[in-house]
């Protein structure tokens, strides 16, 4: 009687066991993730780095803000997290005079983005184009 309930609780010990190993990865790989998410998020934020705007119009970085609701960043509007893990990201520049380019140095800062949409507004109009690897330049000035 004694033998079968040391075996039990040895059971049960290696059960628990067991399920700690299971656990203790799993809290390693939401460490790991967690940190890929702000080193992401510190990317973005140094938008200055990222967007390059002609020289010759002065521009400097006025804000930038990220928002998600399924990475918990920024303000994002409660309710919006669908499980898709949308980020968007808002850059605002100020600038002396009228930019006629911006390089996007976005696959150099994420090697596995293939793409880019980009919406433009300038005083010539308003224009949609894709971005794909190794392109990186946007022309303001059509």
């Amino acid at each position: 009687m004694i033998g079968a309930i040391l075996a039990a609780v040895a059971g049960n010990v290696a059960g628990l066991a067991y399920g700690l190993a299971a656990i203790g990865p799993g809290i390693g790989i939401g460490y790991l993730v967690g940190q890929s998410v702000q080193a992401m998020a510190a990317t973005l934020k140094a938008a200055a780095k990222l967007f390059r705007i002609d020289p010759a119009a002065g521009c400097s970085l006025s804000r930038a803000e990220l928002s998600s609701a399924t990475l918990k960043l920024g303000a994002a509007a409660p309710g919006t997290d669908d499980g898709h893990g949308d980020l968007d990201g808002d850059f605002e520049f100020t600038c002396r005079a009228a930019p006629a380019f911006v390089d996007v140095a976005l696959f150099a800062a994420f090697p596995r983005m293939s793409r880019i949409d980009v919406r433009t507004a300038t005083a010539k109009g308003q224009r949609k184009l894709v971005l794909q690897r190794p392109a990186q330049r946007v022309e303001l000035g059509r």
